[in-house]
């Protein structure tokens, strides 16, 4: 490292040897002067380790003590033995008077839009004529079924002097009435006039078609939808096969002379039956149908002249 002697010595000699270099080596031993005077602030330095915890301080002193509890609610007086007594008489005459007058609490049941009791819940349900009762319990809806069902087949009893049946169930069979005396306002024989009056009829509506194949005319007989049609006589009903059609040769004319044919089911012998003069006059039947028959070449073509179903 140059001494300051040293460098008073170079500057001196650069002087010498360059003049204009006085100003600056001048300048330059002023700031070493200056130097000398000043003092030159130190860097901060680096921040120390923290120092390790102290020891742990002593317990603080207790807290005041908590406010007093409020008072508790005086006791109820006990019960007299003579009141406890009452209370358990009262309790079992209750308790009789609704085992019988009712289980349960009341609610309003209606029959047919009718209130059948305003006063009781329990029920009480009696089997009435041709009729039986049988109760189950229900597990799964936990509830008792009660199931109603006819004992007998129903019977109109009694028509004095009658000995037939008049077959009017719905259900199908027959009524027996073989001594009622009058139904309504209608006597006995009022209601056998009535009743014979559909003697001679089908049961269902029909259809009667005339066809041809240019030999024969035929007439086809079926139930109005398909199926088998009921005939009713005075002796009963009885069915008339319709599945497949029925059906019947009809009597063929001329295209100029045609033939008129009449078919019917008598009573008798409940098959088709045919006429070329008239519906007969003296025995029980069913009216089928009036026909006029040309040729069979004619009808095969054209139809038949007439073809009129008779509806009873």
């Amino acid at each position: 490292m140059a001494t300051s002697k040293n460098r008073t010595t170079r500057r001196k000699i650069l002087v010498a040897l360059d003049p204009s270099e006085e100003s600056n080596v001048r300048t330059a031993e002023l700031a070493e002067d200056v130097k000398r005077f000043v003092k030159v602030k130190p860097k901060d330095g680096v921040d120390g380790l923290d120092g390790t915890k102290g020891d742990k301080g002593e317990r603080g002193d207790a807290g005041e003590a908590g406010r007093d509890g409020t008072d508790g609610e005086d006791g109820r007086p006990g019960e007299d033995a003579d009141a406890k007594e009452e209370i358990k008489k009262v309790r079992r005459e209750l308790l009789g008077k609704m085992a019988t007058k009712g289980g349960q609490a009341n609610r309003q049941i209606n029959v047919n839009s009718s209130v059948m009791s305003a006063r009781y819940a329990d029920q009480n349900l009696l089997a009435g004529t041709n009729a039986e009762l049988s109760v189950s319990d229900d597990n799964t809806f936990k509830r008792a079924d009660v199931t109603i069902a006819g004992s007998t087949t129903p019977s109109i009893l009694s028509f004095i002097d009658a000995n037939h049946d008049h077959g009017s169930a719905p259900e199908g069979g027959f009524v027996d009435h073989t001594s009622i005396l009058s139904v309504g306002d209608y006597t006995h024989a009022e209601i056998d006039e009535f009743a014979e009056h559909f003697n001679g009829s089908f049961q269902e509506s029909f259809d009667a078609i005339t066809t041809s194949d240019g030999s024969d005319v035929a007439m086809s007989l079926e139930k109005e939808g398909t199926g088998d049609l009921t005939m009713r006589f005075s002796d009963g009903f009885t069915t008339f096969d319709t599945t497949p059609k029925a059906s019947i040769i009809l009597t063929a004319g001329s295209d100029t002379s045609p033939t008129t044919n009449y078919i019917y089911i008598p009573q008798s012998t409940k098959v088709l039956t045919k006429s070329t003069s008239t519906f007969p006059t003296d025995a029980e039947h069913i009216k089928v149908g009036f026909f006029h028959v040309p040729s069979a070449g004619f009808s095969s073509v054209n139809g038949v002249y007439v073809n009129q179903n008779w509806i009873t």
